[in-house]
Formats: C-alpha cells, sequence, structure tokens
C-alpha cells in the first residue's frame, strides 16, 4: 500500500502523531543527534520540536529542528499501554460486552461505549464509569511500569 493512498496517509499522520511525548532522538541529514522528548510535529513538513533535549552532551531546554534536516526519528521506549490487552481487562473488570468495546491499534487506544477513549496517556471521558475504567487504566499502567523497572 502506497502513502499515496488515503489510507495509507493517514496511518503514517497517526503513527506520526503517536510519538508525542515520548522519548525520541533525531539523526539529521548531517549525522548530528539529538535526544529529548517530542513535544510537538508538524506532519506536513516533520518540524519537529524537542524538550529536555541533549546533543553532543549540550543540554538544552528547547530545539526546534526543521523537517528537511531531518534523517530519522527513533523511539527509544517501548509503549506500555497494549490496547488489545486493555480490551481484555475492560471487558473482563466491567462485564462489558466485547461488542461495545473497540481497539484502534493504529492510534493505540481503546473506545468504550462510543463514550471513553483510553491511551497511555489516560482515559477521555467523564461520569461514573469514566471513574471506574481511570481505576481500572491506573492499576493496569502500574503494574506495567513496576515490570519495566
Amino acid at each position: 500500500m502506497s502513502l499515496s493512498t488515503p489510507t495509507g496517509a493517514r496511518r503514517f499522520y497517526t503513527e506520526i502523531g503517536s510519538l508525542v511525548d515520548k522519548r525520541v532522538y533525531v539523526r539529521l541529514v548531517d549525522g548530528k543527534v539529538y535526544r529529548g522528548v517530542l513535544l510537538g510535529i508538524d506532519q506536513p513538513s516533520l518540524n519537529v520540536v524537542l524538550g529536555e533535549a541533549d546533543s553532543e552532551g549540550k543540554r538544552f531546554f528547547r530545539v526546534v529542528i526543521n523537517g528537511n534536516r531531518i534523517s530519522e526519528i527513533v523511539v527509544e521506549e517501548i509503549p506500555l499501554f497494549d490496547p488489545e490487552e486493555f480490551f481484555n481487562l475492560v471487558v473482563q473488570r466491567l462485564n462489558i460486552n466485547p461488542a461495545n468495546v473497540k481497539v484502534y491499534k493504529e492510534s493505540g487506544s481503546v473506545v468504550i461505549l462510543d463514550r471513553y477513549r483510553v491511551s497511555e496517556n489516560g482515559v477521555e471521558g467523564s461520569g461514573a464509569l469514566a471513574n471506574k475504567i481511570f481505576d481500572i487504566w491506573q492499576e493496569y499502567m502500574e503494574g506495567k511500569k513496576s515490570k519495566r523497572s
């Protein structure tokens, strides 16, 4: 599938967008490397903003890099949140019909009852059920973090 198709382009930009808030290193075409937290990315041009960055032993609060200078962006951390694993946990713990829970692998999220979106960043939605989902999410993420340590 080529990126010229709408589906391919959408998947590409979804994947790029999912890198925000992750620790990455950015290699430039001249070989220089910056490491830091990806704070933002302009998707058409691939200009990026890194926070808490360093390069060649120098620390920087923010670095803005022109997309034309970027050779590659590499994620240094493995995502903690596995949407399929969380799907199984929510269905089991909340006794929700699996047909009412959707997994979106490409965005790394789970949507419950078309009202609540759950990802590595947390739970979107409000109300009593959102609070229960948040409690499950928090327990899940703490378990994943402790396994990684």
